[in-house]
């Protein structure tokens, strides 16, 4: 191999590692101010969201977190931020803080939570002594 064409091939390996493109180079923007459409819920044990509850940002890559962890039940899409779920844990009045970011930077919401017990509906009947016999059919009550 002559000088002449080591000399090019080194250049070129060189020139090439300097040249990355503008998609490498470019940084994120930190995430908009994080907004959802409540700053406080008032929900029932073990009765599902009827719609998830949407957050409002700007920004790209973003990684959604709460803290403290939600009581078992509701949940944080990681990505996408929306709140979603069935709460089966009785809570107080609770303040979370509810955090998106990425590489670039992190904006954060504070939300008010509570599930309340929702009491079991009471059963009752029409008669109070009932007379089954066996291998037959029962009447509605």
């Amino acid at each position: 191999m002559s000088w002449n064409l080591l000399f090019s091939l080194i250049l070129s390996l060189f020139l090439a590692s300097c040249n990355s493109s503008d998609d490498e180079n470019k940084k994120l923007a930190a995430p908009g101010s994080l907004s959802f459409p409540v700053t406080s819920l008032v929900l029932d044990r073990n009765v599902a969201l009827t719609q998830p509850i949407i957050p409002s940002i700007s920004g790209e890559s973003l990684r959604f977190s709460v803290s403290p962890s939600f009581p078992t039940g509701l949940f944080l899409h990681p990505n996408e931020g929306y709140i979603s779920g069935i709460p089966t844990q009785v809570i107080s009045d609770t303040l979370y803080t509810i955090t998106a970011r990425n590489e670039s930077g992190s904006s954060s919401f504070q939300m008010l939570v509570r599930v309340n017990d929702k009491p079991i509906p009471s059963l009752t009947y029409s008669q109070s002594t009932i007379s089954m016999t066996i291998n037959q059919n029962i009447t509605p009550i």
